[in-house]
């Protein structure tokens, strides 16, 4: 039986379906927490705050779910929280650059979608070299022809890859106003600024990052590589768990330290 027949026993198992699921979930919510504490301590110095505890509080209720029904509703709930507090680390980040607040609002949307693409072209290229089918998921079932599986392990990412990839340049305030425009009600950007987003988004995935579960240093980029080989051998039954990629608090802001002479 290939691991592809084997993966879609597995999406028709609900307990082991809702194994993944929930792994992910555990991934995504841990992250979350590593980064909303990183950026509040780069911001403030300040320990995390409110959403901090509430998506803590969340992993708790996960690690007691048994179903993907009560896995995708702690999602949804830790995700609100997290957008929430992710929205005003961004207003921070923007308040005073941007000729208005629509502006600002209207360009944070663009490069957000753009960040999410990237990342989802990452993750399904990894999952197809695991040999796994990309629209065939655990959290996110259904296809209709779209890479659910992609989704799925994109969740650990998010919040380490996409999300701060935007924060960073916003931030550093390497795009421009000027440089998002809108035409015939579509507000896109311009060539200069895809392609400095491009390099910031390239930049990230060499950043170099202790895996959590093997204790190397590797690019971000490698890590997907190994996230998606991990869950192809449990889908393949040669591993008994699959584990998320969590970056430890203690390690979240530890790339940033990494050499750029370290290889991939």
């Amino acid at each position: 039986m290939t691991v592809r027949q084997k993966q879609h026993r597995a999406h028709d198992d609900p307990r082991r379906s809702a194994q993944v699921a929930q792994a992910c979930v555990q991934g995504k919510l841990q992250n979350m927490c590593s980064m909303l504490i990183l950026w509040q301590q780069a911001k403030d110095g300040a320990e995390g705050g409110e959403a901090t505890e509430a998506i803590q509080a969340m992993l708790q209720a996960l690690q007691e779910a048994e179903d993907s029904e009560t896995v995708m509703s702690i999602n949804a709930d830790a995700s609100a929280v997290y957008r929430e507090a992710f929205s005003k680390v961004l207003g921070d980040a923007v308040t005073g650059v941007w000729h208005s607040e629509r502006a600002a609002a209207e360009a944070i949307k663009v490069l957000y979608r753009l960040s999410n693409v990237l990342l989802l072209q990452q993750v399904t290229t990894a999952i197809q070299l695991a040999g796994l089918d990309p629209e065939i998921g655990f959290l996110h079932r259904k296809s209709y022809r779209y890479p659910v599986l992609s989704l799925d392990l994109m969740e650990e990412f998010r919040p380490l890859i996409a999300d701060d990839v935007l924060l960073d340049v916003l931030n550093r305030r390497i795009i421009v106003a000027q440089e998002v425009q809108e035409e015939r009600g579509v507000v896109q950007l311009n060539p200069t600024a895809r392609k400095t987003y491009f390099v910031a988004f390239e930049q990230c995935l060499k950043k170099q990052v202790q895996h959590p579960h093997f204790g190397y240093w590797t690019s971000y980029r490698r890590c997907i590589e190994v996230q998606a080989n991990l869950l192809s051998k449990y889908l393949a039954e040669e591993t008994p768990i699959y584990r998320p990629f969590c970056i430890q608090r203690r390690n979240a802001g530890k790339e940033r330290e990494a050499t750029k002479s370290m290889q991939e």
